[in-house]
């Protein structure tokens, strides 16, 4: 119990801080060299403030406890000047002020030097969303990485995620690099501050206010608009996650595929990558130009697309609507590391539907089991096209198993469930991962594969949690193969069972 209470008090902890706590006492834990001189200067700032109230507090009680009417009764009507103490009570606040003045205008001086910047991001505030621009990465057009960054809704949090902290598209950007941010905003006046980082910057229309960081270690920094910017003002969080800088040129290559224009580096990031081994190196590619409200009206989903995208709904995709009226829905979909190569060629079939950002890092801390689990994640636009399976999907915020399953089930999406909740079995055998449907659903998905493809299949419990699943028979594996074998991307062969 005195190692709790301890802990809690003091946060002590063996992994950083990087977010609000409940009952937090101090700052979060340092990202960088800003923040960690402002943690510092107010450490030493309040050793003289404590010794100040100590000895203000001590003097103004023996004051009241030596100088009263019950003590004294004559009253001091003239008092002569005592040279000494009026010398110790001048000199002595001034020598605090000092040692209080030079490492505040030593660090005041280190956090307004502007270092020449490897890398230029600049955060748009808008009602209430954050947009991000890498301005360093143009293609020959002159068009560079854009991106916005909504928040998750709570009926889309995974399990572990952070309530109005976590958002759809993070920033990411890789560890001791210099890095420049550049704040602005479209409508009213709004603020961007990440404490782990020491960020603070208004972002005021017509304005551009600019300031330098480095990241000196990796991690996910949560942060906040912390300017009164309307009703949806608690809406606007900020992600910012730092990575290793092969990490960082993984997910510059992973943007778009072809045939979109190549990136190009500006000289001065260019002339720090290329001195990496050529096995190292990636090659970046562009987003699509940033597109006006009709043109993602007029974005259609294609039967090809339509079928992937109901068999990944069943798995692992969520159909994510950002808090606000008038917003249209985006997928997501996350795979571990070990995956990169489904997910870039599911990049691939769902190209038209996305812009920016198509895979990011996904890094989640298992609070459980304290395991690190390393992923990636991949976002489409938010479309009106994509709003009939969040309606279809989630009609009442959770996702379900729409009643009429069997008329957009195909082998495709079949294929696509199996690569993503699929696993082949000791017995030879196959079998889906379902624990989030209910009872009800799994059996109207057994009924499914059983009236439309011809599998039998039965339900069955297992694991530490005794999580629900769909099982294939042996008897339907002959057929189960030949349904989804064209389908089944090259690094997804080894689930595939024998006939």
């Amino acid at each position: 119990m005195l190692k709790f209470l301890f802990d809690t008090i003091f946060m002590v902890k063996v992994a950083y801080n990087d977010a609000p706590q409940p009952w937090q006492l101090g700052f979060q834990d340092g990202g960088s060299p800003s923040i960690e001189g402002i943690v510092e200067l107010h450490d030493q700032v309040m050793f003289y403030l404590v010794i100040i109230l100590l000895g203000v507090g001590w003097m103004l009680g023996s004051t009241i406890r030596k100088f009263n009417s019950n003590h004294n009764q004559i009253v001091h009507k003239y008092h002569n000047h005592g040279t000494l103490i009026e010398l110790i009570w001048t000199i002595t606040p001034a020598l605090v002020l000092i040692a209080i003045a030079f490492p505040s205008f030593k660090l005041l001086y280190l956090l307004d030097e502007v270092i020449d910047p490897v890398i230029t991001v600049k955060a748009i505030g808008n009602q209430w969303f954050w947009t991000y621009e890498y301005s360093d990465y143009v293609n020959d057009t002159g068009e560079t990485i854009e991106f916005d960054s909504y928040m998750i809704p709570d009926t889309d949090l995974e399990p572990g995620q952070l309530r109005l902290l976590e958002v759809d598209n993070r920033v990411i950007l890789p560890v001791d690099t210099h890095i420049r941010f550049i704040v602005t905003a479209r409508d009213v006046i709004h603020s961007f501050a990440v404490p782990s980082l020491g960020l603070k910057l208004d972002a005021l229309p017509g304005r551009l206010n600019q300031t330098s960081a480095i990241i000196n270690r990796e991690g996910v920094f949560y942060g906040m608009c912390s300017e009164l910017c309307g009703v949806l003002h608690y809406g606007m969080p900020i992600v910012i996650q730092s990575v290793s800088l092969e990490s960082y040129l993984l997910w510059l290559s992973s943007q778009n595929s072809p045939p979109h224009s190549p990136l190009f580096l500006r000289a001065s990031y260019a002339k720090q990558l290329l001195t990496f081994p050529t096995s190292r190196r990636y090659h970046t590619s562009t987003p699509t130009p940033s597109l006006s409200r009709a043109e993602l009206s007029a974005k259609v989903v294609t039967p090809e697309q339509h079928e992937v995208i109901v068999g990944s709904l069943l798995a692992d995709m969520s159909a994510i609507k950002p808090a606000g009226p008038k917003r249209n829905t985006r997928l997501t979909i996350g795979q571990s590391k070990l995956n990169l190569d489904y997910l870039l060629s599911l990049s691939t079939l769902l190209t038209t539907l996305i812009r920016q950002q198509t895979l990011t890092p996904d890094n989640k801390l298992d609070r459980n089991t304290g395991i690190q689990y390393y992923g990636y994640k991949l976002c489409t636009m938010s479309l009106p096209c994509l709003n009939i399976y969040r309606e279809w999907f989630y009609p009442q915020g959770i996702k379900i198993v729409p009643t009429d399953i069997a008329d957009h089930l195909t082998p495709l999406g079949l294929a696509h469930w199996y690569m993503q909740d699929g696993s082949k079995t000791t017995d030879n055998g196959v079998i889906f991962a379902t624990h989030c449907f209910s009872e009800a659903e799994i059996l109207l998905l057994i009924q499914t594969l059983f009236t439309k493809f011809g599998l039998n299949c039965t339900q069955q419990k297992g694991g530490a949690d005794n999580q629900k699943a769909i099982y294939v028979r042996r008897a339907s594996i002959p057929t189960f193969i030949e349904l989804v074998s064209p389908h089944i991307h090259s690094s997804m062969l080894y689930k595939l069972p024998t006939k």
